[in-house]
């Protein structure tokens, strides 16, 4: 029926707004973190606000409910989406941390931060990376924890099949 049809057209309007904007957002994010002398202050404002417009989407496309067969493709979008506002609250986080840690004298900061263990999670928290110190920025020869994050959500992007298999292995020894 023409109804029908056109509450599925605007569902796929709708959820495609969506989808476009927290794709945008995505890109605003890491257009931004390569930004030069990135202050930690700034950083933090900047990623509550991209927070509050992740849970923004989120909350859009859950209110949007989906005609009946598309359900579970709808719940997947929001499962999604809520990966994105998970993961930009866990770097806040990591980046909150990092910013206490400066404000430490550069050697008990350094001291802490040997001390602690960084591990890469797949979204099912399965290890894939880890590391013991990655300086803020690049530095005693080290890549800077920004770049180490790019990189390592790069490659989980493009070898997911290679790291569950990997995975797999070393969790069963």
């Amino acid at each position: 029926s023409d109804r029908k049809t056109e509450r599925y057209r605007t569902y796929l309007t709708d959820v495609g707004a969506i989808g476009n904007g927290s794709a945008r957002l995505g890109q605003d994010f890491t257009n931004y973190l390569t930004t030069p002398a990135l202050k930690l202050e700034d950083l933090d404002a900047k990623l509550g606000g991209y927070i509050q417009t992740a849970e923004m989407h989120v909350q859009r496309a859950d209110d949007l409910g989906s005609p009946g067969p598309l359900h579970n493709a709808h719940e997947g979008a929001i499962e999604a989406l809520q990966f994105r506002v998970n993961g930009l609250r866990g770097l806040r986080t990591a980046f909150q941390q990092t910013a206490d840690a400066q404000e430490a004298s550069e050697g008990e900061s350094r001291r802490t931060a040997e001390r602690m263990g960084v591990t890469f999670e797949t979204p099912d928290k399965e290890p894939f990376y880890g590391g013991t110190y990655f300086p803020p920025d690049d530095r005693f020869g080290r890549p800077g924890f920004t770049k180490v994050l790019e990189a390592a959500a790069r490659y989980y992007g493009e070898h997911k099949a290679e790291i569950r298999q990997t995975t797999e292995r070393v969790l069963q020894g």
